[in-house]
């Protein structure tokens, strides 16, 4: 598993056997939810999945989340680079400030 950031008590990581499309999984007590990056014409849609056999975060968890990673969309795409084409390990961030 590749940990990267601890926002607000979200952990958000990757699994090391993990795929496309670019993802994270965000978890925060026993809810977990994926957030898928895609990219139309250089804009971000963050696309959040359930995963089979977890508590999905809740809707104003999600709402948190998804305004970090937009906010920090290229350090996580350079993670998933590091991660699983130069196989780094990444550094892993604890932030306990309200990004907005």
């Amino acid at each position: 598993m590749g940990k990267i950031f601890n926002y607000l008590g979200f952990v958000i990581f990757f699994y090391s056997e993990d795929h496309t499309p670019i993802h994270v999984h965000v978890r925060k007590n026993k809810r977990e939810s994926k957030f898928e990056f895609h990219y139309t014409n250089g804009i971000l849609k963050l696309v959040v999945k359930k995963i089979k056999s977890k508590k999905p975060l809740t809707e104003p968890e999600i709402k948190k989340v998804k305004t970090f990673l937009s906010r920090n969309d290229k350090a996580i795409l350079q993670c998933w680079t590091d991660f699983f084409v130069l196989n780094k390990k990444p550094k892993f961030v604890i932030i306990n400030k309200i990004i907005k």
